[in-house]
């Protein structure tokens, strides 16, 4: 009786030892649900520099710019982050837009807003100033955030591109590439280096059919070729400020044909961007400019530069007046071609915009007759105007000359010689470039002596030259001018 008492008493005990570990199992139960679903679960704040302009084309002073993305969940206060570059921590302050930057959007941080948006006037995000001065050798940029902890750093180095030649560089798909720059915007240069499109491998090639000694072939895959496509740009090396620069771009793929279906975006080197296949643009400074081409066509993209320098233009406009066959002339004093495509002669109310392809050679001149133009010749000031309707320059009338005909007689009546027409204007010239003239006296030479005696000489010195032949003698020879 008595053992079986004390089987009774342990057995209770060990039920009651069980249910209490059964109780602690529901307590750490309960525990561990409130620690996956009572407790926040805490995000990150993300800001990323996404691009960098170091080094612009021609003076970058006060003109460099980085531009970062918010790449959280999270909307994030920009303005308690820092900027930390060469061994400082940089303030931002928030001078365009709001300084809360939301999940995906862009922002620029820049040395001064109004250099920013003299080179970038169509950019109208969020703008964030800061005091810095980017090295164009290359350094380590880093965002901190509100308790100064990296949270994205960058080194760049000159190699990688964009030194002075009007590109950035650009994070894409985790790497820096140089291409056009695209301030705000998605980045858009390919992931290769500029100098080599991105790669893209051929499929390996089909395993070859069992040979005829029954034999298997192992397969072999065609070598790794990388394919790409390329750009061409199209233009004149150089062009007028306040003309008209035409651009026009290509692209071929890779088997060198045209590509359909192609992004084009072009970079004037100016701070002035354009899309399209054909684009004009207007250089208001003189200089030399890179001009960055660049096209995608699906996952492929290409980069395209060349330099354009901008001269000013040295043309003159005049008018010469012969009823009928009036004219206006303009004449290009520059030592090589010009394309006055789109300049417009404006006399009056009347004017006449030159067509297409209208050049004008070296030091030559466009003559337009009045007959074609239908430009009015009854208004005394008429000009030639730019492209954009900004006064190239003021025309002047041609002064209208006498001719002065002049009659040569040799001994020889076989003999004929040619003498051209000797202008009273060019008498003038001539006599004018011989020397001072002496102090007036009582014999002082009347100008009209004058003149025939400089015509006159200049008549013989064209006539012994055509007569050398004949045993350099001179001729005796008569003249009548008529002044």
């Amino acid at each position: 009786m008595a053992v079986l008492v004390s089987s009774s008493f342990a057995f209770a005990e060990l039920l009651s030892f069980y249910d209490r570990i059964q109780r602690m199992n529901n307590l750490l139960k309960i525990a561990l649900l409130c620690v996956l679903f009572c407790v926040p679960i805490f995000a990150h704040a993300q800001i990323a520099i996404s691009e960098i302009m170091y080094d612009l084309e021609g003076s970058d002073e006060n003109r460099e710019w980085i531009e970062i993305q918010n790449t959280s969940s999270l909307d994030i206060d920009v303005s308690l982050w820092w900027f930390f570059e060469e061994g400082r921590n940089h303030k931002l302050a928030a001078v365009q837009g709001n300084q809360i930057l939301s999940p995906g959007d862009h922002a620029i941080i820049v040395q001064k807003l109004e250099n920013f948006k003299a080179d970038w006037p169509q950019y109208g995000g969020v703008i964030f100033d800061s005091s810095f001065l980017l090295k164009n050798t290359g350094e380590t940029l880093v965002m901190r955030d509100t308790e100064l902890k990296d949270i994205d750093a960058v080194s760049y180095t000159a190699d990688q591109g964009g030194a002075g030649d009007g590109r950035t560089l650009q994070k894409v798909g985790g790497s820096w590439v140089a291409g056009m720059p695209t301030p705000g915007a998605a980045n858009i240069a390919s992931a290769a280096p500029v100098s080599a499109p991105p790669p893209s491998f051929s499929s390996p090639a089909p395993t070859p059919s069992p040979s005829s000694s029954g034999g298997n072939t192992a397969p072999s895959a065609s070598p790794l070729v990388p394919k790409s496509i390329r750009a061409v740009i199209d233009t004149s090396a150089t062009t007028m400020v306040g003309g008209r620069a035409d651009f026009r771009g290509s692209a071929y793929g890779f088997e060198n044909k045209p590509l359909e279906n192609v992004r084009y975006i072009w970079n004037f080197g100016d701070g002035s961007v354009a899309e399209g296949e054909h684009v004009l643009h207007t250089y208001s400074f003189e200089g030399k400019y890179a001009v960055v081409l660049s096209v995608a066509s699906g996952e492929f993209s290409a980069t395209a530069h060349v330099t354009v320098e901008a001269i000013q233009a040295l043309v003159r406009l005049s008018r010469i007046l012969k009823n009928e066959e009036s004219a206006y002339v303009v004449y290009n004093d520059l030592r090589e071609t010009i394309d006055l495509s789109g300049w417009r002669i404006v006399s009056g109310e009347t004017s006449f915009t030159l067509p297409q392809h209208s050049f004008v050679v070296s030091q030559g001149k466009a003559v337009f007759p009045v007959k074609t133009t239908g430009l009015s010749t009854d208004v005394t000031s008429f000009s030639l105007l730019y492209p954009n309707g900004a006064l190239s320059v003021v025309g002047t009338e041609e002064q209208t000359v006498t001719a002065i005909s002049v009659q040569v007689r040799t001994e020889d009546a076989n003999l004929v010689v040619q003498t051209p027409v000797v202008t009273k204007e060019a008498a003038v010239k001539s006599a004018a470039k011989k020397k001072a003239p002496p102090k007036k006296t009582k014999d002082t030479v009347p100008l009209e002596i004058a003149l025939a005696t400089e015509t006159a000489r200049i008549v013989s010195t064209t006539e012994q030259a055509a007569l050398g032949r004949v045993g350099g003698n001179a001729f005796p020879y008569t003249w009548l001018a008529a002044l």
